[in-house]
């Protein structure tokens, strides 16, 4: 019995760490859109920067 108890709090643990990573995660993708699609950076010529980002954001999805 105690068993099946610490597997399920093991198991909400990493619930809870897996909504702090989406929530990274989606706070990133947040941070990457608004790069690619404000207006400044598209009139400044800044796409050296946005494509480093996504190349990042990229490689941050992949690991």
């Amino acid at each position: 019995m105690e068993h099946i108890i610490m597997d399920i709090i093991s198991r909400l643990e990493d619930v809870k760490q897996e909504r702090r990573k989406m929530k990274r995660l989606m706070e990133r993708w947040e941070q990457v859109s608004k790069c690619i699609s404000s207006p400044s950076s598209a009139i400044l010529g800044d796409k050296v920067q946005t494509n480093r980002r996504l190349l990042y954001f990229r490689r941050y999805l992949t690991a």
